[in-house]
């Protein structure tokens, strides 16, 4: 079981202290923390770069880079929920095999990434990569 806690500190900012005691500052109006939902996108991409990164491992692929850039839209009205993520996947190295980094990125979208298959399943969800060779 995963645990974490807010403490409201003032206005509309928190502490966020998650079960390993890392701390993060939650902001609902974006002054000195991150908004609810920029984490949440945060949570996403480091979710699937995680599951990406032990797969090209377990591949032999030999990368020296790996950014991953997240852009989404959202309603405008409430509920202000996600309607369409788009995730950009970079990876650099000197001998990365396009078919393996497409592979490693499906298996994370379809099997592992826990974030993403907690996502309303409406969703508009778009890939690229690029691959940047050494």
């Amino acid at each position: 079981m995963l645990k974490a806690k807010l403490i409201w500190r003032e206005g509309w900012s928190f502490d966020a202290i998650s079960d390993s005691d890392s701390r993060i500052v939650v902001d609902g109006k974006k002054k000195i923390g991150l908004s609810p939902m920029e984490l949440f996108l945060i949570g996403l991409v480091g979710c699937t770069t995680v599951d990406v990164v032990s797969i090209l491992e377990k591949m032999r692929q030999q990368f020296t880079a790996i950014e991953l850039e997240v852009e989404a839209e959202h309603k405008q009205d409430f509920p202000k929920y996600f309607t369409a993520i788009k995730l950009n996947y970079w990876v650099k190295g000197k001998q990365i095999e396009e078919s393996k980094l497409k592979r490693a990125i499906e298996l994370s979208h379809e099997r592992y990434c826990s974030a993403l298959h907690s996502l309303r399943p409406d969703i508009k969800i778009k890939t690229e990569y690029k691959i940047t060779k050494d």
